[in-house]
């Protein structure tokens, strides 16, 4: 019985050490190429482009460095505010934001850079005005009826902060590895 809990316990430690505790949590988040602008970098090397791709973003969004890791190759940006970023409601509009996000890759002597840039809308503020709920059933089990732990009960504005997706900004994607192709090879 002991033999096996030994047994189960270093094959989870030998898991653990196997899939990379250290940035883990950076390499869930890259980018799959369906969900960015991709670009080949010709004959830069993976250090030049990560360092080339960071400055490039660095011009268009603020830089989060505690988000960023030049050992798994992704940059990511802090959100920057959107204005007048077209009408997302009948009456009034609710904040926008963008947020990027770069990956260089190597894969073989081919180094790549995929870019991706979202545009969002702040959330819970729009559920609050509008009433507006996606569960199915609340407190009052009815549907759309939203109770005040699913909003913002007890907790900071901060705290209550949502942002939802609205759309990929596809023409600034593409700037970016523009540039990021210019910053390193000068065309």
């Amino acid at each position: 019985m002991k033999r096996d809990i030994t047994i189960m316990a270093l094959a989870a430690i030998g898991m653990f050490l196997a899939a990379g505790c250290r940035r883990g949590d950076m390499l869930n988040q890259g980018l799959a190429p369906s969900q960015c602008t991709s670009r080949t970098l010709g004959d830069a090397s993976y250090q030049q482009a990560y360092v080339a791709g960071r400055q490039v973003l660095s011009q268009y969004f603020p830089i989060d460095a505690a988000k960023s890791s030049a050992d798994v190759g992704v940059v990511k940006s802090r959100p920057k505010e959107v204005r007048n970023a077209g009408r997302d409601r009948l009456l009034g509009d609710s904040p926008a934001r963008q947020i990027a996000t770069l990956q260089v890759i190597q894969e073989g002597p081919v180094v790549t850079a995929r870019v991706q840039v979202l545009q969002q809308r702040e959330g819970s503020s729009t559920e609050r005005q509008m009433g507006y709920s996606q569960e199915r059933h609340s407190y009052t089990m009815n549907p759309g009826d939203t109770g005040p732990g699913n909003m913002d009960a007890a907790t900071t504005p901060q705290q209550n902060e949502t942002w939802t997706n609205e759309k990929r900004r596809r023409d600034l994607e593409g700037q970016i590895l523009d540039d990021l192709y210019r910053q390193l090879h000068g065309k």
